[in-house]
């Protein structure tokens, strides 16, 4: 399998600013439509654990970009595409019921921690569930920087060589960004002080794992070489499990 980054867009310095900038207006955007669905559902601004993940936020989406314009333009070129335009069917559907279910878990925990207290999560499990919160923040940039063909939406990059990646994270499954979805799903919910969120927070876990299956089966029909990495590397998420 071949396990080499390719690249082959030369950014002017120009060019690269004018993607920082518009990132940049993207991800405050982003936080300010995220912290004000959390905010106003919980009638307060003082809800650290909520600052926190935005805070990681910036610092994952700026990451990926300053270091996708150093080494791999082409990926953030085309990570920047829209799903409208590039994504398959299913992908478009997935990901408006993925939206809903993260509006969900922000709208139930707001409601839930700043407003009328339906549960109390204990303050040890808050502390140790950012662990694993971070962690899926961490295998995405894990896998994006093992992986230049990685996009917002599935598509053969025939024009960049798309090839079969198996190194870093891809070594030990096949579907690395995904695994972080889903720990975010299950301990986000926990770390900002919500059982009620896990029941939307489980519905994103389903929803990504419906994704991978059709990505995945996708990828073994139309990359070359796949299924042969699918034997050698045989779980698509979850190690020794599926």
């Amino acid at each position: 399998m071949a396990t080499s980054t390719v690249s082959h867009s030369h950014l002017s310095p120009e060019e690269k600013k004018r993607i920082l900038t518009r990132g940049f207006i993207r991800v405050i955007l982003f936080n300010t439509i995220v912290g004000l669905v959390f905010f106003l559902s919980a009638g307060t601004t003082q809800w650290p654990q909520v600052w926190i993940l935005l805070a990681l936020w910036v610092c994952y989406y700026l990451y990926m970009l300053t270091w996708g314009l150093r080494k791999s333009p082409d990926m953030v070129l085309e990570r920047a595409k829209g799903i409208q335009k590039e994504g398959k069917e299913y992908e478009k559907k997935v990901i408006g019921v993925y939206t809903l279910t993260f509006a969900a878990l922000m709208i139930v925990s707001g409601l839930d921690v700043g407003r009328y207290s339906w549960s109390e999560v204990p303050r040890l499990v808050e502390v140790f569930a950012f662990i694993p919160v971070l962690i899926a923040y961490i295998l995405p940039l894990w896998a994006v920087s093992s992986n230049p063909f990685t996009a917002g939406v599935m598509r053969i990059q025939e024009e960049r060589g798309h090839h079969v990646i198996s190194n870093g994270p891809y070594h030990f499954i096949r579907h690395p960004m995904y695994l972080g979805t889903l720990i975010f799903g299950i301990f986000t919910p926990l770390f900002i002080g919500s059982w009620w969120a896990l029941i939307p927070g489980a519905a994103m876990v389903c929803v990504f794992i419906v994704r991978t299956a059709l990505e995945d089966r996708v990828l073994q029909k139309e990359l070359p070489g796949y299924k042969e990495y699918a034997k050698k590397v045989r779980y698509k998420i979850l190690p020794y499990i599926w």
